[in-house]
């Protein structure tokens, strides 16, 4: 279920930023996994609809709106136990900021530097609400699913549903009630490429999606594509297979004849959470009377799913079933269309996916 809303705060902790959260600037339009409860008036004095969270408990609500207004908030005195938000006796610093990364910045801070905020306090206004009435992070079972992405410090490319290694670039473990076959990677023709593949993402790993632009950043997705393919051949039926990045879309391989080059080609059950948010399209076609292919602007006809993207957001196209994939900007949209500028020409004929690059 989604709900507009036009203004909300919520409560973003400094420690789950610095582990693994993006940073986030005012006027940025940013998508917040959270947790909804009552909302409530934090120890500081403000207003709380909203707990960020994507680490220690489930969240159960999707949050996407555009930053009015960040709050930095310090704690000055430590009194007692429990939650630093929720204890009125510490003494509080707030400082109204422009972008915060976890780690905050001396020029915006002054003499503060050096110290590390205990939360900060999210605005977003013109938001959308997207309530799970269940949501399982895990949705596999152990042993019917692997997922290959590359690590950035270890040679570790494989994973199960809960996020454990299950193989690196030499060898994939695969475990089945309670028992566990190792398939020697080694041995097969494309390790090579395999190895460049997972070494080529090693040395670019800082640039990351912020260089999607890359040509050669477009070849490397491609490739791992195309190597997914092949592993796939060497995994039970059973065995669902997710080959993505990041938190960008996985797709999913289900090998109709294993001893052939046909794939079926569907998303898991979690990528559900993102054409809910509204942040994927997972078919959409060129509408060959608008399109202006000489400046590389394509209209996209939807199919009715709802969106929640705008101007000027990047996106990530991709041709269902193919291995190609293709990037761009949003210049206008509405309810039923989207304006893309590619930043190369489109196969028309073609049917696309349509993703927010986060």
């Amino acid at each position: 279920m989604k709900t507009r809303i036009v203004k909300c705060n919520i409560n973003y902790e400094s420690w789950q930023m610095q582990c693994c959260g993006d940073p986030i600037h005012v006027g940025q339009v940013v998508n917040l996994s959270c947790i909804k409860d009552k909302p409530y008036t934090c120890a500081c004095g403000i207003d709380i609809d909203f707990d960020e969270e994507h680490h220690d408990r489930v969240p159960n609500c999707f949050i996407r709106g555009k930053v009015k207004r960040i709050r930095s908030v310090f704690v000055d005195r430590f009194a007692g136990t429990g939650r630093h938000i929720d204890n009125p006796d510490n003494t509080f610093s707030i400082i109204d900021v422009q972008y915060i990364d976890g780690w905050e910045c001396p020029d915006c801070y002054g003499n503060r530097k050096g110290d590390d905020a205990s939360f900060y306090i999210i605005t977003l206004e013109d938001a959308v609400e997207c309530m799970l009435d269940s949501y399982d992070p895990y949705p596999m079972y152990q042993g019917l699913y692997v997922k290959m992405e590359p690590d950035d410090d270890s040679n570790n490319i494989f994973w199960d549903d809960g996020g454990s290694e299950m193989g690196t670039i030499d060898e994939l473990t695969i475990y089945k009630d309670e028992k566990s076959r190792n398939i020697d990677l080694t041995d097969y023709s494309w390790h090579h490429d395999l190895v460049e593949w997972h070494e080529f993402y090693q040395r670019n790993i800082h640039d990351g999606y912020k260089n999607i632009n890359n040509t050669e950043w477009l070849k490397w997705w491609s490739k791992g594509w195309g190597l997914a393919k092949e592993i796939r051949k060497l995994l039970p039926k059973d065995v669902e297979m997710d080959y993505g990045h990041s938190s960008q879309s996985v797709q999913v391989l289900y090998g109709e004849d294993l001893n052939t080059t046909s794939f079926r080609i569907s998303f898991p059950k979690h990528m559900q959470n993102r054409i809910n948010e509204g942040l994927f399209i997972p078919y959409a076609y060129v509408d060959l009377e608008k399109d202006d292919d000489e400046n590389n602007n394509y209209m996209f006809e939807l199919n009715g799913f709802e969106h929640d993207i705008h101007p000027d957001d990047r996106v990530m196209l991709g041709v269902l079933g193919r291995s190609q994939y293709q990037t761009g900007t949003v210049i206008q949209c509405n309810a039923d269309e989207l304006l893309i500028r590619t930043d190369w020409p489109l196969d028309i004929s073609e049917s696309y996916s349509i993703e927010l690059i986060v």
